[in-house]
This record gives C-alpha cells, sequence and structure tokens, in this order.
C-alpha cells in the first residue's frame, strides 16, 4: 500500500511512504515497510535513513507503481 501524498516530501523514519503486506490464512501480515524518493532534478545523489544507503535510482515496481516512477527507495523488512 503506498501513501502516495507522502512520496516526495520529506523523509519521516517513523511514516514511510510503503507498507507491504503477505497474505495469510489469517489475512494480510505486515512485512515489510519501504521508503520512497522520486528521482527530480534536486536530488543529486542517493538519499539515506537509519545509516543505511536508498537503493536506486530504479524504474517503479509495476503494477503497483508505475515503471515511468523512477525513484530511489529503502526496505525494513520485519521479522
Amino acid at each position: 500500500f503506498v501513501n502516495v501524498p507522502s512520496v516526495g516530501k520529506k523523509l519521516d523514519p517513523m511514516k514511510p511512504n510503503v507498507l507491504i503486506y503477505e497474505p495469510t490464512k489469517k489475512g494480510l501480515k505486515l512485512v515489510a515497510v519501504e521508503w520512497l524518493v522520486p528521482l527530480t532534478p534536486d536530488v543529486k545523489e542517493a538519499p539515506s535513513l537509519f545509516g543505511q544507503k536508498f537503493m536506486g535510482p530504479m524504474e517503479g515496481h509495476y503494477p503497483l507503481i508505475p515503471k515511468e516512477f523512477v525513484h530511489y527507495d529503502l526496505h525494513a523488512w520485519l521479522f
């Protein structure tokens, strides 16, 4: 699930842009969160958060995010 209004705003470590769920027999289980930073002329290098450099730039992850949405991202997997 992508929180579209939050994409492109200042990074908030407590509010990831994307929540990633896995279907289970009991319903959806939150398994990861993701922060997205669109590639724009203002973004000169990969951002970092929690001391980790974002991956990218990369195309959007179709079908959730259009391929034309080039961005950097950082995943945090929940175990």
